[in-house]
């Protein structure tokens, strides 16, 4: 009988260590439904993924990736200068390709002005003028890229379409001593009431 008693303890940890591991296991499993007694038993993570989702979808749209931060992103990008620079080599290629038009001109009676120069001078002025309007083109484009770019329903659709093994392996591989120590808090616990429980038979 003295037996029964002092292994109270050592029973109340199996059964909170053994009750938390369950715990932890039925956040995935099982998959899919299941009838037991009459009730159907699923896992919180499967049974809830959709809501789950949707939930982590406009977290991060609203707090963690919102348009703004996009915008900020994108000009971090300094499209200004580097589209500025593609334009400047597309110009110079143009002209480049079309030296042997430019060639003839140069001796045409009428023109004062070498055609060399006049191209050079042209090629200037679309260069300031296309230079002058790359930074709204680089805002719009920021601004419809913010706009249009629906983080919400990407997130969400990426989370739905996570099989439930690589989801469940992930969260354990991130959580393995936070879901151990939880396993050993439970057992601890039911150590604990195991004494308690103890020590109130033996009083009264």
């Amino acid at each position: 009988m003295k037996l029964t008693y002092f292994s109270l303890p050592l029973i109340s940890a199996l059964i909170g260590w053994a009750t938390n591991w369950l715990a932890i296991r039925m956040l995935f499993r099982p998959n899919r439904p299941k009838r037991f007694l009459g009730f159907k038993i699923q896992g919180l993570v499967p049974a809830r993924q959709a809501e789950i989702a949707d939930k982590l979808g406009d977290l991060v749209e609203k707090e963690l990736l919102t348009p703004d931060d996009i915008s900020l992103a994108l000009e971090s990008l300094h499209l200004e200068e580097k589209l500025g620079s593609q334009v400047d080599k597309l110009i110079d290629e143009k002209v480049a390709n079309a030296t042997y038009l430019i060639i003839p001109l140069n001796k045409m009676p009428f023109l004062r002005t070498p055609v060399h120069m006049l191209v050079n001078e042209l090629k200037k002025t679309i260069r300031a003028y296309i230079r002058r309007e790359i930074p709204q083109m680089a805002s719009d484009i920021a601004r419809e890229m913010a706009e249009n770019i629906e983080i919400k329903e990407i997130v969400r659709q990426k989370i739905e379409a996570f099989e439930l093994s690589y989801l469940e392996e992930i969260v354990i591989q991130l959580s393995k001593r936070e879901l151990k120590a939880i396993e050993y808090l439970g057992g601890a616990l039911g150590f604990v009431i195991g004494l308690v429980q103890l020590g109130l038979i033996l009083i009264f």
